[in-house]
């Protein structure tokens, strides 16, 4: 992160930080840039008031729905260089934890009037205790999430408010400073966690690995880290899983405007015939990735990328012949959004056939989608997709992945149903997911580097600082999953996915799957 410019991807925004103290603009873009990443209209967001008292560095006001942040704070923040917007993103998450926690008191941030505002409220120690550490959790991997590393500066911007406010280390009703910088630091271990989880679903989700991004997924929201981004991509991993059976091809004869690569999905040497079974296994998948993009939406109604997906989603499951309410109107009326696709597809799931082509050739020219419908069976092709040449030994570092036990990891954790090891190789975070379900064992092998070192290389050669523009000037054909302010990009055909964060690579994985 630098130290006077800031760049985040979200939208527009670029985040300034003058010459003498943090901009009240870029305090409200942070914090919106935090709610973006959080996804949740259900409940309201808080409003954010900047006070010039010097009294409550920061508060929580449920019955306001307001958060309150002194400009001492602001000044706190802005002694830390560098880190002052991971300083800034660790406070105001921390509030917005106590928001979407529903923790239903007025908080005062380690604030002398702090114990007269709890009696009020006749809450206990133990549960306060327990309400910082979910704040501090929460701020940590929402934080993560929009691009700030929170906790990493928790400790020490706890020291500095209470040296500023001339505060002393026990406060009556409230975990004195030592009992804060412990929680802070139990609390770096669970967002570790968490943060490698979230991260390894992304990577799994780019790189193919559908089903096994499920369960990452579904494990953060069991934690109860909802988002309508992590419902959104947990059904695209359904719906990308549906689509791998290959009943575009096989049972439609028509792709759906799903935005995922196309190749894949027309390549005719690759599909094997459909069946019954594979049909029934698509409206299971389906049916769930509906269930994901409701969930969505529920946080946030005006979800528009939820909405496209649900409505494909549904008209999946229609073409399947499951009867389903169609609100073509409003996905329509949805920016970007190809109508000719929508138009399109209904009038073929009507079997108004000519009409359809109709449709697709008048759209053609601005949308691929389109251009291929119009004569699908023409359109499928052997894409020009080289065949993945898997090896078990990359880097010098093995790569099988079946044979593990909890001693060989520095990190280890059983799921529900796979097992994930991570170990430290040559420079090399290596991970080894494996399962064994209904009898049928498989694991996924992963690389994630984010060294420089010349001794770590790939098929491509791209690297860690290498731009975006790199990958895409050189290769057709790239699956993208975006992430809020990232974007992961796999080149198909190299078992290669990259991280990208401002346009530069700023890791890559190489990934294997055995069974």
């Amino acid at each position: 992160m630098r130290s006077f410019i800031v760049l985040i991807l979200f939208g527009s925004l670029v985040f300034t930080l003058s010459a003498q103290e943090l901009s009240e603009k870029t305090v409200h873009e942070l914090y919106n840039n935090l709610l973006y990443s959080i996804g949740n209209t259900n409940p309201r967001a808080p409003k954010l008031v900047i006070k010039n008292s010097v009294r409550h560095p920061a508060g929580y006001n449920p019955n306001k729905k307001q958060i309150a942040l002194e400009r001492r704070v602001l000044e706190i923040c802005f002694s830390f260089g560098k880190d002052s917007l991971n300083a800034l993103s660790y406070i105001l998450a921390h509030e917005l934890g106590h928001h979407y926690r529903h923790h239903g008191w007025m908080s005062q941030y380690a604030s002398l009037d702090f114990s007269r505002t709890i009696n009020s409220q006749l809450q206990t120690s133990e549960q306060r205790h327990v309400y910082e550490t979910e704040a501090d959790i929460y701020s940590g991997f929402y934080a993560h999430m929009a691009g700030y590393d929170a906790l990493s500066v928790a400790s020490a911007f706890l020291d500095s408010i209470y040296t500023s406010y001339s505060l002393p280390n026990e406060l009556e009703n409230y975990p004195s400073l030592d009992e804060r910088k412990a929680i802070v630091l139990n609390n770096i271990n669970e967002f570790e966690e968490l943060k490698t989880i979230f991260d390894l679903a992304n990577s799994l989700m780019s790189s193919g690995h559908y089903s096994y991004a499920q369960e990452l997924f579904q494990y953060i929201l069991d934690k109860g880290f909802t988002s309508r981004e992590i419902y959104n991509n947990l059904g695209l991993c359904y719906v990308y899983e549906a689509l791998d059976l290959n009943i575009e091809s096989q049972d439609f004869k028509i792709i759906f405007p799903f935005k995922l690569d196309l190749a894949t999905r027309l390549d005719s040497q690759s599909a094997t015939r459909g069946s019954m079974m594979s049909q029934d296994k698509a409206k299971l998948l389906f049916n769930d990735a509906i269930n994901e993009f409701e969930q969505a939406i529920q946080l946030d109604t005006s979800y528009s990328i939820a909405k496209e997906n649900l409505y494909y989603s549904k008209i999946a499951l229609s073409f399947l012949g499951e009867s389903q309410t169609l609100n073509t109107d409003e996905v329509i009326q949805i920016e970007n959004v190809c109508s000719g696709c929508i138009e399109g597809c209904n009038h073929v799931l009507n079997n108004r056939i000519n009409k359809a082509k109709s449709i697709f050739k008048k759209h053609a020219s601005n949308c691929g989608i389109c251009k291929v419908n119009q004569d699908f069976k023409k359109n499928s092709f052997e894409a020009d997709i080289p065949k993945q040449n898997t090896e078990d030994y990359i880097n010098g570092v093995d790569m099988y992945c079946f044979d593990f036990a909890h001693s060989d990891c520095n990190y280890f954790k059983k799921l529900t149903v796979s097992s994930i090891c991570q170990e430290n190789v040559n420079d090399v975070n290596v991970y080894r997911i494996k399962r064994r379900i209904k009898g049928k064992s498989s694991c996924v092998g992963i690389q994630e580097v984010s060294s420089t070192s010349e001794n770590l290389t790939n098929s491509v050669g791209i690297y860690v600082n290498d731009p975006s523009s790199k990958i895409l000037e050189n290769y057709k054909h790239i699956r993208i999953i975006d992430s809020v302010n990232k974007t992961y990009m796999t080149i198909l055909g190299t078992n290669l996915t990259f991280l990208i964060v401002d346009g530069v690579v700023v890791k890559w994985y190489y990934s294997i799957e055995m069974d």
